[in-house]
């Protein structure tokens, strides 16, 4: 009993800390909107501070996740630590809050509501429900603008999404791993485990009496995978969206001072290069070294793509003279072939830079559990098929391969 209770106590320890200086950090942000106005000099004065209680906080991660507990959900753990700094740096000094907002915010003007309100918000990562919401939340029925369901058809939709997400992960690793190009697998296997873990997250609040409204989908639909921009845009969750667009906002317009096409475009590598800089710092929390991290380099690629996919659909719409405010008639008439088109560009564009980031991640993941072993592995081996030959085989094949790989970067 000793054992284990000496076992769990520096984890437990480690959350404590992490989750007092979130509080810490999210205090001096809501001071800093209640108490100062909003060009006082104060606000950039407080960054280094924000900075420095992250850097105490980050390390604290590797002592939280331990055994039976993926090393994998370190990075989570870590890019909650990265956000919560961006978030409390960006909604203070760079969106820029002040008491008036604050009060809109509260449903009493009072210092409790105030404070009440900011946490609400810092916490509601899509600000659903509020003047700040992020412009694009998933609805819950495509063909039913608006619609809304019932308490029992939310909790039956996630359940079913937890569940069918689970198995088809499964799929993936089983049958899938070695013959699927590698930034397309991790591409697949990612969107399918984030959306789970956001999806249990709902659950949880939906048992507890959450408003079904405050919990829409995370991921869009597969319809809007035929661009880059849509991809990301309104396809990815959106989950970082208020505090990265925020502090991209301030650096172009104000700092920068920048107008029209060129603010448009810098905003855009802006947001990607702040989202590369939290994922560099993710992959390091689950041990990547800074120097193998190809965050930087995949979500910086994804702000270049955006830009070629962009001027060839403006030549597309000069060459047919649609204008660029063209309605839904318009866009409605492009065709299928243009369509599947856009679909084969986005994920082959996507498979390749993707490749780049997931190198480091594949060759731990293969360091630590050689072959991925699914649930089909599991029941073919209680079955009494002999797999070993084949898993093995693969396992070898696909660790020298990225050996190769990695000692060629």
């Amino acid at each position: 009993m000793d054992i284990m209770e000496n076992r769990w106590m520096r984890p437990l320890g480690s959350l404590l800390i992490i989750l007092l200086i979130r509080r810490v950090q999210f205090g001096i942000a809501q001071g800093l909107i209640i108490y100062t106005p909003r060009n006082s000099l104060l606000r950039p004065a407080s960054i280094p501070i924000q900075i420095a209680l992250g850097a105490v906080a980050f390390p604290h991660v590797q002592h939280v996740v331990v055994e039976p507990i993926s090393i994998h959900y370190r990075c989570l753990l870590g890019g909650t630590v990265v956000l919560q700094t961006i978030l409390s740096i960006s909604i203070s000094c760079m969106i820029r809050l002040d008491d008036t907002d604050a009060c809109a915010l509260a449903q009493t003007p009072t210092l409790k509501g105030k404070l009440r309100a900011l946490t609400s918000l810092m916490n509601n990562q899509r600000c659903i429900g509020t003047p700040y919401e992020i412009k694009w939340i998933p609805p819950f029925d495509e063909s039913r603008p608006g619609y809304i369901p019932s308490r029992a058809e939310a909790l039956r939709s996630v359940a079913t999404q937890i569940v069918t997400g689970y198995l088809s992960r499964q799929v993936l690793v089983s049958f899938l791993w070695d013959i699927l190009p590698l930034g397309l697998f991790w591409c697949l296997y990612i969107a399918s485990w984030l959306n789970s873990l956001y999806m249990a997250g709902d659950l949880i609040a939906l048992i507890s009496g959450d408003p079904v409204e405050a919990h829409p989908p995370a991921f869009g639909s597969i319809r809007y995978m035929r661009t880059i921009r849509g991809f990301w845009g309104k396809y990815w969750h959106q989950s970082n969206s208020f505090p990265f667009q925020g502090a991209s906002n301030y650096i172009c317009k104000e700092l920068l001072g920048l107008r029209s096409l060129v603010q448009r475009y810098t905003n855009i590598l802006c947001v990607f290069a702040i989202s590369g800089v939290f994922h560099v710092l993710t992959d390091r929390a689950e041990r990547i070294p800074y120097e193998q991290s190809r965050a930087m380099r995949f979500f910086c690629a994804q702000a270049v793509g955006i830009m070629v996919e962009d001027g060839v659909q403006e030549l597309w719409r000069r060459w047919h003279g649609y204008r660029r405010d063209a309605g839904d008639d318009v866009k409605k008439a492009i065709p299928t072939w243009a369509k599947l088109v856009g679909y084969i560009w986005t994920w082959t564009f996507l498979s390749i830079t993707a490749e780049w980031f997931f190198e480091p991640h594949t060759a731990m993941f293969l360091q630590k559990h050689g072959t991925p072993f699914g649930i089909v592995k599991k029941a073919l081996s209680i079955l009494g098929a002999d797999t070993s030959v084949y898993f093995l085989e693969t396992g070898d094949w696909m660790r020298d391969w990225h050996h190769w790989k990695l000692g060629r970067a």
